[in-house]
């Protein structure tokens, strides 16, 4: 009955929402020992947007599948394998299937790549064998467009490649964009009760100079960290500018 389903789909919600503790703890074990990664992970799940595992959304499930993907994308940058590439493009794949706006998490991945070759020369590709071995990356860069063109030749539109967030094609103003992004960083401060943010610049400094020293696991952070907080933050600014923002603050991503 529906009734009965409404109860299993909440359970499942709170399962889904704790399990997002698993790539937390795998991800903080890249820096830290294992108690302190066992605290980040509980941090992680301790958050007032566990209030969504009351509800029948995606937000429990994105919670997890980019958590899976911010993980992914970490190992990927400490050495950007052919495996660790495809990993990064099934995680993110995951999140786009759960939130079609996900698909922001491959340009995370792209930028972060930059930022470690800017923070840490020693990580650039040396060779044409090393450059070419990123040639999983710019599978989507070729597969995208294809796709986008087989749609379009199909009879459908543009903003149908969206599915349910067809209504998001359109046009953008950047002001309101930059405004909202600002809105939802302050907020974000406030979400995170100040002190992590005032600290981070300081654990950024001492991890990039870590990293530039030929440090792997903190050189990745620090380009992960930068990356995901800017694209994931533009996303939700660009969501706020429209008429659909409904002209407020969209805290629960």
């Amino acid at each position: 009955s529906v009734d009965a389903a409404y109860d299993w789909f909440k359970i499942a919600e709170a399962l889904v929402f704790a399990l997002t503790a698993v790539p937390v703890y795998l991800l903080a074990r890249r820096l830290v020992s294992p108690w302190w990664a066992v605290l980040a992970a509980a941090l992680s799940v301790a958050i007032p947007s566990s209030v969504s595992v009351a509800t029948i959304m995606t937000e429990s499930l994105s919670f997890l599948t980019t958590a899976w993907a911010l993980y992914a994308i970490a190992l990927a940058l400490e050495r950007p394998t052919v495996l660790r590439q495809f990993l990064v493009l099934l995680t993110v794949g995951f999140a786009v299937l759960a939130r079609t706006q996900f698909a922001i998490l491959y340009v995370t991945w792209v930028v972060a790549l930059g930022l470690l070759w800017l923070l840490a020369p020693w990580s650039r590709p040396r060779t044409r064998s090393d450059v070419l071995a990123l040639w999983p990356t710019a599978l989507p860069v070729v597969a995208a467009p294809l796709a986008f063109a087989a749609r379009l030749v199909s009879g459908d539109s543009a903003s149908s490649s969206l599915g349910a967030y067809w209504s998001l094609w359109r046009g953008y103003d950047p002001l309101q964009v930059v405004k909202w992004f600002v809105y939802h960083l302050a907020d974000f401060t406030v979400y995170l009760a100040v002190v992590p943010v005032a600290v981070a610049p300081i654990v950024l400094w001492q991890l990039g100079r870590a990293g530039r020293a030929g440090g792997r696991n903190a050189a990745a952070f620090v380009a992960l960290f930068a990356s995901a907080n800017v694209t994931g933050l533009l996303v939700v600014a660009a969501f706020a500018s429209t008429p659909w923002g409904y002209d407020r603050l969209h805290d629960r991503y």
